[in-house]
């Protein structure tokens, strides 16, 4: 283990050992995954508690305040630091998300592991007639 100083929001200096803070991102330390995240909530399926896409979350669409548009950011930057360290960090998003990151088209199948509903409504709405929709 390597200890190196850093300076913390207060401006006290403080010495960290290299690996505890990395070992905490992945969540594999503890053995814990993270289940209330203020940025994120959970998919259509793992409300539904479906057996595919159960573990993924969702960014939370609630949260546009200039102090979450900042956590964001950082959240970003974090998964940056994650790629780039080869470090595992522990939120499951869909693959969706992956895929509009690398510039993927999606698939209904894509979507279906977020949210099997969507897809069955989408699949409702499309062998609909003019008929069932008049009031």
């Amino acid at each position: 283990m390597v200890a190196h100083k850093s300076i913390d929001e207060d401006g006290e200096d403080r010495e960290e050992i290299n690996g505890e803070v990395m070992n905490g991102l992945d969540g594999s330390a503890n053995g814990k995954k993270p289940t209330n995240l203020e940025l994120l909530c959970p998919s259509g399926n793992m409300l539904a508690k479906a057996e595919r896409g159960k573990d993924n979350f969702a960014l939370n669409p609630g949260k546009v305040s200039s102090r979450d548009l900042s956590l964001f950011i950082f959240l970003g930057v974090l998964m940056g630091v994650c790629v780039r360290t080869n470090t595992n960090l522990a939120i499951n998003l869909p693959t969706f998300v992956w895929k509009l990151l690398v510039g993927q088209r999606l698939a209904a199948d894509d979507i279906a592991e977020f949210d099997e509903g969507i897809i069955t409504e989408l699949n409702a709405l499309m062998g609909s007639s003019e008929e069932d929709f008049d009031i």
